[in-house]
């Protein structure tokens, strides 16, 4: 029977240490998305193609990829009122509260057509909802009541919107509507303002 010396067994030992210490293959770094994948993956969430972004998204393009104009696709599928591609962007991470190169938030894209159910899911998963864009400092509610748009206008009331915020010229919600021509929505608008 053989005997082990001790320097025999101070290499066994360290031999069986090392053993889990062996470095693990680390994943190749995914090289930054091309000017041309970046502009399909904006088409795609503007055109509702979930599959495409989908796709785009398990191969490497961050959720929160800005186009050319600096708009996400979260808000270009908020645009539209696109909720399917609007959900796979949000369970895949997308930031809901980014912005545009003019301060503009997805929830603004969304109040600006008559997308209620857009603007729903935005609030419901935490949407700023008095954000003022960097241009005029217009709000998502001050959107919305410019294009008439009172189904909109009511969930913003609903979950907090301020009626009483004003724009860098002073207007509120309730003028835009005044100065469009909505004059049903103006006066709901004002009355909200004036309450004391």
């Amino acid at each position: 029977m053989h005997k082990l010396t001790p320097s025999t067994l101070l290499l066994l030992a360290l031999s069986i240490a090392l053993t889990g210490c062996e470095k693990k293959p680390q994943p190749k770094p995914v090289p930054p998305p091309t000017t041309e994948a970046i502009a399909a993956f904006a088409t795609a969430a503007f055109s509702n193609d979930t599959q495409q972004i989908s796709a785009a998204i398990k191969n490497g393009m961050p959720v929160d990829q800005k186009d050319e104009n600096g708009n996400t696709a979260l808000m270009l599928a908020s645009f539209d009122g696109h909720i399917e591609t609007m959900q796979t962007l949000l369970s895949a991470g997308a930031n809901i509260n980014l912005r545009d190169s003019n301060g503009r938030t997805a929830l603004m894209f969304a109040a600006s057509g008559p997308y209620p159910a857009a603007v729903r899911l935005l609030l419901e998963k935490g949407a700023e909802i008095n954000a003022v864009d960097n241009v005029d400092h217009f709000s998502a509610l001050m959107f919305a009541a410019a294009e008439g748009l009172s189904p909109v206008v009511d969930i913003l009331l609903e979950h907090g919107a301020d009626p009483k915020m004003k724009d860098k010229d002073n207007d509120t919600a309730a003028s835009f509507a005044k100065q469009r021509g909505f004059t049903d929505l103006a006066q709901k608008l004002q009355a909200l303002i004036d309450k004391p």
